[in-house]
């Protein structure tokens, strides 16, 4: 940026006739600086009319001298001429609230979608196999075998299918099943689940000499592990009753014989209640 300073105009008072009538006496100071443009006033001393104090803006790298002499109450100011300048329109400033010439703009909407959560699917359809034992009021405890296979049909309801085999008084009485079963999970979405179950089913008991078919059902609680989704663990115990439909041979009644273990009659209205206990292994696909 350039600093120029102008040099001060100065007037010498003329002692006429003519200037006491123009007036009297004028003395006139002048000055101006330029920085990057150029600014300029004076001021006027004395008596009689003179010209106000007036202020300039120049443009440029021009070294402007003014000055002027007073003559007769009248001035003489051989560089005055009119100067206009242009200038840039500062913006207006900013109106951030309602007004009658900018009405209010609102941000847009903006829509924000949180992430939620699914659930994780729940194994559908496994297969597995269980061991345990069994025992009734009127014949020896004995041990139980077979496979089993749960339908998920909703997230803590299943659908169990039971084939097994139960063999008494090591093998003196061999019962075979086919058992259906509705299972209901506690919190079904939890690694260790409690469970109730309740069942249907049909069997054959057979003897060395006596073969009868029964219908039973059982009620149960047990719990499942996940040990990962596709292997499960279960442990469960069970409490039913079972009625003879009918007999292919004649049940011995006589002490020490096979009574002790064979099924009771069609026609005796007899039933045997019985508690098993297993443990299985289930794989789900």
């Amino acid at each position: 940026m350039k600093l120029r300073l102008l040099a001060a105009a100065f007037a010498v008072p003329l002692l006429t006739a003519g200037t006491a009538s123009a007036g009297g006496f004028h003395v006139h100071i002048g000055g101006g600086a330029h920085w990057g443009g150029h600014w300029g006033g004076g001021y006027h001393w004395g008596g009689g009319s003179y010209r106000a104090p007036h202020v300039h803006w120049h443009t440029g790298g021009s070294v402007v001298v003014r000055g002027g002499i007073w003559v007769g109450g009248g001035y003489y100011d051989p560089y005055y001429y009119p100067t206009y300048t242009t200038y840039a329109t500062p913006p207006p400033a900013c109106e951030c609230g309602p007004s009658a010439y900018y009405p209010p703009v609102y941000p847009a909407p903006s829509t924000y979608a949180a992430a939620v959560a699914q659930p994780e699917p729940m194994p559908t359809f496994g297969v597995g196999l269980f061991a345990g034992g069994t025992s009734t009021a009127t014949t020896p405890d004995g041990s139980d075998v077979g496979l089993f296979a749960n339908l998920r049909i909703s997230r803590g309801l299943l659908v169990q299918g039971e084939m097994g085999k139960t063999s008494i008084d090591n093998g003196a009485r061999v019962d075979r099943r086919f058992e259906g079963a509705l299972v209901w999970e506690i919190g079904a979405e939890n690694n260790w689940a409690p469970y109730i179950l309740g069942g249907l089913g049909v069997e054959t008991a057979d003897t060395s000499d006596v073969s009868a078919t029964q219908n039973f059902g059982e009620l149960g609680a047990g719990i499942r592990w996940a040990v990962s989704r596709g292997f499960h663990l279960t442990a469960d115990i069970r409490a039913g009753s079972r009625e003879t439909m009918t007999d292919n041979g004649n049940t011995r009644t006589a002490p020490g014989t096979l009574a002790a273990v064979a099924p009771p009659p069609a026609d005796s209205g007899q039933s045997e209640d019985f508690t098993r206990f297993r443990l299985g292994a289930m794989i789900y696909f």
